[in-house]
């Protein structure tokens, strides 16, 4: 059976494997330049993978804004300006894609492709794999949440690209990242000790707002799409209907509360340690 409605406005009609895997290699390749112009920009060089080395050498990055970091923070500010540039373009160009020029996915989410989500999607794949290279080659930048975290948007974005199926859906989900550089922020503030600034205050109430409609708000989105277009997804094969459901569903949900409230404990924290000083002083 047919599960892609419009097959001709995908860019490579019935080659989806081989586009998406392509397309995966530039995605690659894309963020690999990037990574090497945040070295360029900054100063900051990578990791070696000698952490003796690395502890060892004394970086000194172009910008004073940089230079109140610590070492590890420093070598960790390659992950967090990548995934901000990752956050301010690729959610915003789903949006121009869902609003302007393929509105045609959210009519039919599920089985309506679109040449230009396809092609971000290829790109957005290169980058989870470039960022998991850079987790397991340079020792030191691994991290198991964040690992987990890929290995579910590669789940999920994977067959999407990989068949042309639930194009709209894949479109959804990229409002999960429009708060992410103001997650970025707050690693900032955090590693520059700056905890209970009004800056930490403001963008960590910020977060919180963001996350209501761009977390919460998109995965109820996403639930009811496929409660709507289950006689249609109900046959198509497993492993399309499992990383869909399970993993665009299910794990995110379970992931944006913990987080939801990890980000409400951490606004608590940073009152409440200013109460502290306060009484502090009074005494």
């Amino acid at each position: 059976m047919e599960f892609v409605r419009n097959r001709d406005a995908h860019p490579w009609p019935g080659h989806e494997l081989e586009f998406g895997l392509v397309g995966t290699v530039a995605g690659f390749v894309v963020y690999a330049v990037i990574a090497w112009l945040i070295k360029a920009v900054t100063g900051i060089p990578w990791r070696s993978g000698d952490l003796e080395k690395d502890a060892a050498r004394k970086i000194k990055p172009r910008f004073k804004a940089l230079s109140i970091l610590d070492q590890d923070a420093l070598y960790g500010m390659h992950w967090e300006l990548r995934s901000c540039i990752h956050s301010l373009t690729a959610p915003y160009l789903a949006l121009w894609i869902m609003v302007y020029a393929s509105p045609e996915i959210l009519v039919d989410p599920v089985t309506t492709t679109s040449w230009y989500m396809v092609l971000l999607l290829s790109v957005d794949v290169g980058y989870y794999c470039y960022d998991m290279f850079w987790m397991v080659y340079y020792k030191g930048e691994f991290d198991i949440i964040f690992f987990a975290h890929h290995v579910v948007a590669l789940s999920t974005y994977g067959p999407v690209l990989f068949t042309g199926t639930f194009v709209g859906i894949g479109a959804v989900t990229y409002l999960y990242h429009i708060p992410t550089v103001v997650g970025n922020i707050l690693t900032y503030y955090t590693n520059a000790r700056k905890e209970r600034s009004i800056g930490h205050k403001l963008f960590t109430a910020f977060i919180l707002l963001l996350w209501i409609p761009c977390r919460f708000g998109a995965t109820v989105a996403t639930g009811y799409v496929v409660y709507v277009h289950w006689t249609v997804i109900s046959l198509m094969p497993k492993f399309q209907i499992f990383s869909v459901i399970v993993f665009a569903v299910g794990f995110m949900a379970l992931f944006n509360t913990v987080a939801f409230v990890q980000y409400s404990q951490r606004l608590m924290r940073s009152f409440g340690s200013e109460r502290k000083v306060e009484e502090t002083k009074q005494d």
